[in-house]
């Protein structure tokens, strides 16, 4: 993506603003992030002196702090592209799709974009959760699209068959199978004649 003076270009001129309310909010998550990164280690009880009367300190939780800033990222990052939608839905239908796409890419990054083939297969088959499935699913089903199809291949690789050649193997192919005369089994729940 190109930047010029901080607007995204991929934004039309008419969604510059949305471009920089983006790129605010990703900046914000930076700095989330790096509060995520300095969050301090579980505190221990310690002996102290606790008169009477005077309340029990409280004892930090680092996987508490941690899963309520991921909160707040996960929020800001739900208003701003709900923002985002509120803007474009009066756009015509090209537009609004190209705004709501570079917003989602630039608020919730495919990882799997920039991964080469080998890696994609190493996470073919491992559990994932919903988010990191619907983009591994994305890439690959954009990877298919690129690669040529094999039945094209193939097709072009043999001859064709004549006419006569055609109607022959159709003459000679059986389409009735044997039937057997079983009558099929009834359930215990049918009804008896």
């Amino acid at each position: 993506m190109e930047k010029k003076n901080g607007e995204d270009k991929n934004y039309p001129a008419e969604y510059a603003h949305l471009g920089r309310k983006v790129a605010a909010t990703k900046e914000r998550i930076q700095q989330l992030d790096q509060q995520i990164q300095s969050v301090p280690q579980n505190s221990k009880p310690a002996p102290r002196l606790q008169p009477p009367g005077f309340t029990q300190p409280r004892y930090f939780n680092r996987e508490r702090t941690i899963g309520s800033i991921e909160q707040q990222k996960a929020d800001l990052k739900a208003d701003t592209f709900t923002q985002v939608e509120q803007e474009v839905r009066e756009a015509d239908a090209k537009t609004a799709r190209q705004v709501r796409d570079v917003a989602r890419e630039s608020l919730y990054p495919n990882p799997f974009k920039r991964m080469d083939a080998k890696e994609k297969n190493s996470y073919h088959s491992k559990p994932k959760d919903m988010e990191r499935s619907q983009d591994y699913m994305d890439t690959m089903f954009k990877a298919s699209k690129t690669e040529p199809k094999k039945e094209e291949q193939t097709k072009a690789d043999t001859k064709p068959i004549s006419m006569s050649m055609r109607f022959s193997q159709s003459l000679s192919y059986s389409k009735v199978g044997e039937k057997t005369d079983k009558s099929p089994d009834r359930g215990k729940d049918m009804e008896r004649d």
